[in-house]
């Protein structure tokens, strides 16, 4: 995971991840998929209430700022990489704030947004205990709702990723996560699923996530 973020401080490969899914038709459909998904989930939770500060984390090229902060009185975008931020910063409209930031330690307050949405990263983190201590920083900074993305580790794809590395005996190129397992993570953080939305079961596992806090925690 550390070898990943660090890829990232190099402005020509974020300058790269930023127009990563302008081009190409399989890309550009993932972006209206994933678009149309992100765009379902937030009117699930325009529905919890008016937000206040919206986290996103990591957000990268800023690629989901321009939806993200529809929902929410403020912005805020963070990012370990410096060469990220300053792309999403120069994005047309972008508004809000960022700030250089670790997602295992945020610095806001407990409950400090009232929406955090973590897209595109889980499925990078390969140890268990990691994946644990990211689903609890997230929910200790998160009042209201939570956006989490993760490869399903039972949908049709992953399953057959997983039986070629078997057979290949080769490691896992991306780690999945069954949605039991997310689910209990995002319970002891005192969070309660609300829905799942899949970019596509059968030609990749990505799915979006959304969960509430429960009331009485």
């Amino acid at each position: 995971m550390q070898s990943y973020s660090r890829s990232f401080q190099d402005p020509r490969r974020a300058g790269r991840y930023g127009e990563k899914f302008r081009k190409g038709l399989f890309r550009r459909w993932t972006h209206l998929k994933e678009a149309a998904n992100l765009r379902a989930a937030l009117e699930e939770v325009s529905a919890l209430g008016e937000m206040d500060l919206v986290c996103d984390v990591p957000c990268g090229a800023g690629r989901w700022a321009g939806l993200l902060k529809g929902v929410g009185r403020s912005y805020l975008g963070l990012d370990l990489s410096l060469p990220m931020l300053r792309i999403c910063r120069e994005r047309e409209g972008l508004g809000g704030r960022t700030a250089q930031a670790s997602a295992w330690a945020l610095p806001l307050p407990d409950r400090g947004a009232d929406l955090t949405a973590c897209i595109r990263l889980l499925h990078h983190v390969r140890e268990e205990e990691e994946k644990g201590a990211l689903l609890g920083e997230l929910c200790r900074v998160t009042a209201r709702a939570l956006l989490v993305t993760f490869l399903d580790g039972r949908s049709p794809k992953q399953r057959l990723h997983r039986g070629k590395a078997r057979i290949l005996g080769r490691p896992l190129r991306r780690p999945s996560w069954t949605r039991g397992a997310l689910e209990e993570a995002a319970r002891v953080g005192g969070f309660t699923l609300v829905r799942y939305w899949a970019l596509s079961p059968w030609f990749s596992g990505q799915t979006l996530a959304l969960f509430r806090r429960e009331a009485r925690s």
